[in-house]
Order: C-alpha cells, then sequence, then structure tokens
C-alpha cells in the first residue's frame, strides 16, 4: 500500500510539470559523454558522475556569456584547463570583450578540441538575468527535471532469507533500490535540488518510526556577480587548492596531459550527488572584496576518519583517510 501512495504521487506531480520534463536523451548528449568517457580514464576508482553530467547539462542548457563568466564558473568546466582559463581572462581583460566566439582560435593553449568542447556551453548575450527576477518568471520560465530511478537483483540473495539463529531475515527492508530526483533551476542565476534514496535492505515507509527515504539531501544555491557570488543552503561541497587541508566531493586524478596535473578548485558548489559521506551540510557563501574572496562555512555534519583493522595480532588499526 505504501509503494501505490508513493507512486501515485510521483505520477502526480510529473502531470503537474508534464510541459517542463525534459528527457536527457538528446543530440548533444555525445558531446557531454566524450567529456565524461576522457576524465574516467584518469579516475583510478569508481565515482558517481551523476553531478559533473547534471553540472554539463545545466551549462548545456544555460550557456555561460564569455564576456561576462568568471574565474570560478569556467573551473566547474573540467575540461578546460587552469592554462586556458587564465589565458582566456587575460585576453578579455587586454583587449575587450568579445565580439565573436570564432576569437578563440587566436588563444594560446587553446587546441580543436578544447575549442569545440567549449562552444556548446558558453555564448555572447548580454542580457540581465538578476534584473528579470520575479515571481512571475520564476515559476513561468525555471525549469523543472523530475527523475525516478528504481533496480532490484532478480535472483533472491541469502541476506533476505531466514537463518537458523534468527525469527526473521537478516535485512530488514525490501530489495529495491528506490531514487528519486528533483531539480529546479532558474537560467545559471537560482537553482534548488532535492534528492531521495533507499539502498536495497534498508526499510521503506514501514514500522514505527519510520522516515521514509535512508538517504536525504537538498539544497538552494544562488549565484551573483556583486559581493555575493555564491551562497548555497543546504548540502554543499568545498575544493580549495589541490585538496590537501579542504576538499570534498570528486576529485580527479593525475592524466596523460600536462594540463591535468593540477585538480581545478571550484571552491564553493551546491552538492546534488548521492553519495552519503563527501559533502557537508550547513550555510555557506562566498563573498567578493574586489580582489579578494572570502568563503565562511558552516556546517553541523560530522565527519569522521576511517580505520583500517590491521590482520597482524597485537598491531592496532590505523586511520586511512
Amino acid at each position: 500500500m505504501s509503494f501505490k501512495i508513493f507512486f501515485t504521487g510521483l505520477l502526480l506531480i510529473c502531470l503537474i510539470l508534464k510541459d517542463e520534463i525534459s528527457y536527457p536523451q538528446v543530440q548533444n548528449d555525445a558531446v557531454i559523454e566524450q567529456i565524461i568517457e576522457s576524465i574516467a580514464e584518469n579516475v583510478s576508482e569508481d565515482h558517481d558522475y551523476s553531478e559533473l553530467t547534471e553540472r554539463l547539462n545545466f551549462y548545456r542548457k544555460n550557456p555561460l556569456n564569455i564576456n561576462r563568466v568568471s574565474k570560478e564558473q569556467l573551473q566547474e568546466l573540467v575540461f578546460i584547463s587552469p592554462v586556458q582559463i587564465n589565458t582566456l581572462l587575460e585576453h578579455r581583460t587586454e583587449n575587450g570583450l568579445f565580439l565573436d566566439l570564432l576569437e578563440l582560435q587566436s588563444l594560446n593553449g587553446f587546441d580543436l578540441e578544447s575549442i569545440h568542447r567549449l562552444l556548446n556551453f558558453v555564448t555572447i548575450d548580454a542580457q540581465n538575468i538578476f534584473a528579470e527576477i520575479s515571481l512571475k518568471n520564476l515559476l513561468k520560465k525555471g525549469s523543472h527535471d523530475v527523475m525516478l530511478r528504481f533496480g532490484q537483483i532478480i535472483e533472491r540473495q541469502p541476506g533476505y532469507s531466514r537463518t537458523g539463529s534468527s525469527d526473521g531475515p537478516a535485512y530488514l527492508g525490501s530489495a529495491q533500490r528506490i531514487f528519486t530526483r528533483y531539480r529546479y533551476s532558474y537560467a545559471n542565476t537560482i537553482a534548488a535540488s532535492l534528492n531521495m534514496e533507499k539502498d536495497a535492505g534498508e526499510k521503506f515507509l514501514s514500522g514505527s518510526g519510520n522516515k521514509g527515504f535512508d538517504f536525504y539531501s537538498a539544497s538552494i544555491s544562488i549565484k551573483g556577480n556583486g559581493l555575493i557570488r555564491k551562497l548555497v543552503l543546504g548540502d554543499y561541497a568545498l575544493q580549495f587548492g589541490q585538496g590537501l587541508s579542504m576538499w570534498s566531493g570528486l576529485g580527479f586524478g593525475k592524466g596523460a596531459g600536462l594540463t591535468t596535473m593540477a585538480k581545478q578548485d571550484i571552491g564553493l558548489r551546491a552538492y546534488s550527488s548521492v553519495n552519503e559521506s563527501s559533502f557537508l551540510r550547513g550555510i555557506s557563501g562566498t563573498l567578493n572584496f574586489k580582489h579578494l574572496l572570502i568563503t565562511p562555512f558552516f556546517s553541523y555534519k560530522k565527519l569522521d576518519a576511517t580505520l583500517a583493522l590491521s590482520d597482524v595480532p597485537g598491531k592496532e588499526a590505523e586511520i586511512n583517510t
């Protein structure tokens, strides 16, 4: 009965937002897939690329104005190296605004592959997004995205069978994996996200005190060009320097090219992945004081170390992360 109520509610949401629902299988997906594949070659572990894919899809639908884009925004396009970013910004400072995107061919360090990729995410548009913000435009021009992912292993696993020393199964929940995602975005200024996930074996909408999904993640973010560059309320990630002191979320290793040696330190960004550990929860913002950026943050999410147990008798556990 609980599943019927849940899926009925999702169906109603989809019907309400039917004019705004977008489908990910579009012609330009090939560009994003190539970028993800090139990045995956330099990562030795399995990572959740959903946040990165959503970010690139967002900028594909809402291209950055190349005459107004900041260093922080360019860093979110992970296929652009720090050297290329500095070259682009220095060219804009020394020669004025771009008149045509074809000027990218004259920049040192930009090969044809980088330019072709960048053209999918930038434009020359002088519109002032903040001047158009109103409740009517937020409701009418904002984009909505709802996704439901459901999965289950067909074979019955031992963990769901009764054991000889127990009166019930080892797993209290069902074998279904359920993931629900909602995204709202208005141009490149305001964004909101809500993630809800239930893993296989976890209880869902049953029993006393049950909270429904096992994992919830939500955030509201605002971007600006004045005193407040970024403001995030909810779940967020911080990426500074090369990650020696502060880095949460996805990070890439060394690649074949020299331009991938340095990590892209995005700084503050809203967290929208389903990884249950690599994020902070609270409030943070990036403030702009001329040539100085300050990012204060508050988080009440506890982050603990991981202990590696030793098989050697008498040897204590060691902290490995």
